[in-house]
């Protein structure tokens, strides 16, 4: 649901996934972030945070939307838990902190992609924090 005001705003948008105190695991209210970075400032006090998301905002051919960033594998080793992704060409990701690593759940277009999204780079099924950082040379 948060894939169409990404794009439209050109704003990651991100949260967390708790365990609810009824035990029902639960996507909490998303926060707005900024175009490269978010920070999610929301999760009930009774829930148990397990998790978070995060978008990727709008088209861009001169960054590296459709693969996680370092710095998503870094902010949440330092959080301690898992996070996951969605691009604007349509993939969603999931980020291993403790093993530095990010893969693919779904690929292009299994998630609703902006209207400006052209395929333009490879993208591997997974990769590791070597081979992000490696890619971020290239641009």
């Amino acid at each position: 649901a948060l894939q169409g005001p990404s794009f439209a705003e050109n704003h990651e948008y991100c949260g967390f996934i708790g365990i609810t105190a009824t035990g029902q695991i639960q996507a909490a209210s998303p926060s707005r972030g900024q175009r490269d970075r978010c920070a999610a400032v929301y999760l009930p006090y009774t829930w148990w945070r397990i998790a978070h998301y995060h978008s990727h905002g709008g088209y861009d051919p001169q960054s590296q939307s459709e693969i996680p960033s370092a710095l998503d594998i870094q902010s949440l080793q330092g959080a301690g838990i898992p996070g996951y992704l969605a691009t604007p060409g349509g993939r969603f990701w999931e980020i291993d902190p403790e093993r530095a690593q990010v893969r693919q759940l779904c690929t292009s277009a299994c998630l609703p992609q902006d209207p400006a999204y052209v395929e333009d780079t490879p993208i591997a099924q997974s990769y590791s924090f070597a081979e992000i950082l490696e890619r971020a040379e290239t641009f």
